[in-house]
């Protein structure tokens, strides 16, 4: 509780009268769904080589709440939210080390 001049404000959070509301934890169940989505979506298959587009696919699925992370962090730096941009996808690539 904060006090401002003779008048105490209860600053208590209630996520359900919030913003935030509508907002859904992440579960195993919720990232499995979003990973099976993603993979049925995506181009893989444009540049992983076919006996390798399994194998990619488990890591994507064993990652998914680490890359879900990382998309959602360089997603909200860029001004294409909720996409992530080409100047982030490279700023993460460098931040990677992956082009030295």
């Amino acid at each position: 509780m904060k006090t401002f001049g003779i008048r105490a404000v209860d600053t208590s959070f209630d996520r359900n009268f919030s913003v935030f509301s509508d907002w859904k934890e992440d579960t195993p169940e919720k990232l499995e769904q979003a990973c099976r989505h993603d993979l049925q979506n995506w181009k893989g298959e444009k540049f992983i080589k076919a006996g390798h587009l399994d194998q990619v696919a488990a890591l994507v699925r064993k990652h998914m709440s680490a890359l879900k992370q990382i998309h959602t962090y360089y997603a909200a730096l860029s001004s294409h939210y909720p996409y992530m941009g080409s100047l982030e996808f490279w700023s993460l690539i460098d931040r990677l080390n992956y082009t030295k």
